[in-house]
């Protein structure tokens, strides 16, 4: 990430999310060596300036990382701990859902996208930021048998969702694709087909 090119002691980043003013970024950052690393969250300004800690995750194995994005709200940064999603403000976190392992936000901060794991059984879910007014979007079915969507990221306003589809099997309909929000991610409209895993988001 640009704005650590001059803080080596943050060597490896994980997810991120801007600011609701977008003067600041949160990341998940490690620091240290091996066996002894540690992951934090993070913030900075977009120029480098101004790094500092705000909140502990813990040691973590060798490149491994929690979240592959965070939400920045007004009333603080949305992360998963691995098992279930907090919200993190001076120094503490208090629990916002229960096995939810991944966070992205709409544009407006008004709704949150995540996904809950339950035994083998992944499901999408949309919420407001502090866990009220949710209901699932779609179970995952089994990922050799059929497309399965990955990093569903939502809209501006979250009526449309945006996300990596791998097919089922080897027949080249891996994509980015993207589908109004209350309709089936079957009804997914292709926006690049691709043949490895990208990132992609709104713009």
């Amino acid at each position: 990430m640009k704005p650590l090119a001059h803080h080596p002691k943050v060597d490896a980043v994980g997810g991120i999310g801007w600011s609701p003013n977008g003067r600041r970024i949160a990341f998940e950052g490690t620091t240290g060596s091996y066996p002894d690393r540690v992951t934090y969250l993070w913030t900075v300004r977009p120029d480098g300036t101004g790094l500092r800690p705000i909140y502990n995750l813990g040691s973590v194995d060798n490149n491994l990382f929690i979240n592959d994005a965070l939400a920045w709200t007004t009333e603080g940064i949305l992360f998963s701990n691995g098992h279930n999603l907090r919200m993190v403000k001076g120094g503490e976190s208090t629990l916002v859902l229960r096995r939810a392992r991944s966070v992205r936000i709409s544009g407006d901060g008004s709704r949150i996208i995540t996904e809950r794991w339950r035994k083998n059984s992944r499901s999408v879910w949309i919420s407001a930021p502090d866990g009220s007014d949710q209901h699932r979007l779609f179970t995952q079915g089994d990922p050799v048998r059929v497309a399965t969507f990955y990093d569903v990221t939502p809209n501006h306003d979250a009526s449309a969702l945006l996300a990596y589809r791998m097919s089922g099997g080897d027949d080249g309909s891996d994509a980015i694709v993207t589908w109004l929000t209350e309709a089936s991610p079957t009804t997914a409209t292709v926006v690049e087909p691709i043949k490895y895993a990208p990132t992609a988001t709104w713009n």
